[in-house]
């Protein structure tokens, strides 16, 4: 009788069973169809270890477009604080020195502050929220190992 016929796989060695490098062999003595306990064992093993691999798999893919997102959204918020800094030296300036023509030179300083701050507030505030609604929760691995706990817990002998 040979692995084939059983379904049971050989190590090959790279790391695709429980043990790398492992041989698995077939129990000759046992009737043709069944499996000794040490070939379910290794078996269950090496199925719980694709398994886990599998779930580290779906949970770092998960994790990477959630960063990605938040990388954006934190690249809004600097942009927002870069672009209000700029607005806020040169804008500011020339417009309170406009100001200063029809107003006295202090009102007209703080009405373009006022101003250039409204507009560092909205930049903010935009990648703020868009900051918020990133979940770096892996959703979908969360879920498939509760599936994976249900179907476990369900197989088990009474």
């Amino acid at each position: 009788m040979s692995a084939q016929d059983t379904g049971i796989r050989s190590g090959d060695g790279r790391g695709d069973g429980p043990i790398r490098g492992q041989q698995r062999t077939v129990d000759e003595s046992l009737p043709e169809g069944e499996a000794s306990i040490s070939d379910l064992l290794l078996r269950l093993l090496e199925d719980l270890s694709l398994l886990f691999r599998q779930e580290v798999a779906l949970a770092k893919t998960e994790l990477r477009r959630e960063l990605t997102v938040a990388t954006r959204a934190s690249g809004l918020l600097i942009a927002g604080a870069v672009a209000a800094l700029v607005a806020l030296l040169l804008f500011a300036w020339a417009a309170a020195w406009g100001l200063a023509v029809v107003l006295p030179t202090g009102v007209a300083f703080l009405v373009v502050g006022l101003a250039a701050a409204a507009v560092a507030g909205a930049l903010l505030q935009t990648g703020r929220k868009r900051l918020r609604e990133v979940d770096l929760t892996p959703q979908t691995t969360l879920q498939s190992l509760q599936r994976d706990k249900q179907a476990i817990t369900e197989r088990r002998p009474a």
